[in-house]
């Protein structure tokens, strides 16, 4: 069964939820929490949800921050963000997640919300590679692209870089991360990462530009709508 927390401190705001995702997901065990540090000692105490529907304004602990603690204590929960403000959708990147949506919209899309969290927790590939002898694991998720200079891999991820010896194409078909797509002889990017593709250049999530060269041109453009039009059916 599916395990689903709900986190609002509003009390009106939390059933609504806990209906808009009883319809969506009707074989799911929904836990309401009215405060993130009532969901957070849950959790320290065994508690471990598949997915966690979070407001982002609450009294002392805003939902991001709340996403950070509970993804310590709990790194396989999935992230869903709920807001009345549409403001926060760009706040919401500091933290892995699955989806944000505005709770006028709950009713018509939290069922693609579900199922796409769901989806990630089902197939979310992680990225390993030997950092000075220890061996560093990621979730495919959180890495922007892969950058090949001299004989070392530059792992780019939305807070840090991390550097390493081996490859990338080795890198990527250990955790068979099929939304990485090489555009350049140097660079391979994250598909789901990418915001936009302008002439011979990807703009990240993060807004670096990474060069498209002509060889890979025509694959990357391909696999670039390809993975936008998934996105639109979710």
């Amino acid at each position: 069964m599916i395990g689903i927390a709900v986190c609002d401190d509003t009390p009106r705001d939390r059933e609504a939820i806990r209906e808009a995702a009883a319809l969506a997901a009707p074989d799911a065990e929904i836990s309401l929490f009215c405060a993130p540090q009532k969901l957070l000692e849950t959790v320290k105490a065994g508690f471990q949800p598949d997915l966690a529907i979070l407001d982002i304004q609450m009294e002392g602990m805003d939902g991001i921050a709340l996403a950070n603690r509970l993804g310590a204590l709990h790194p396989d929960c999935r992230i869903i963000f709920i807001s009345e403000y549409l403001g926060y959708a760009t706040e919401v990147y500091a933290v892995r997640h699955s989806y944000f949506l505005l709770k006028s919209q709950l009713r018509e899309r939290i069922g693609p919300a579900i199922r796409r969290a769901l989806e990630d927790l089902g197939s979310l590939p992680r990225l390993s590679f030997q950092v000075r002898g220890q061996l560093q694991t990621v979730d495919a998720s959180e890495v922007l692209y892969l950058e090949r200079v001299l004989r070392k891999t530059h792992v780019h991820c939305a807070e840090r870089c991390y550097e390493t010896t081996e490859h990338p194409r080795e890198i990527l078909r250990r955790a068979n991360a099929v939304l990485f797509c090489q555009c350049h002889q140097s660079y391979w990017i994250n598909l789901a990462c990418a915001e936009t593709m302008t002439g011979n250049f990807f703009t990240m999530r993060g807004g670096q530009q990474i060069p498209i060269s002509r060889a890979f041109h025509k694959t990357v453009r391909a696999r670039f709508f390809a993975c936008l039009h998934r996105e639109l059916e979710r």
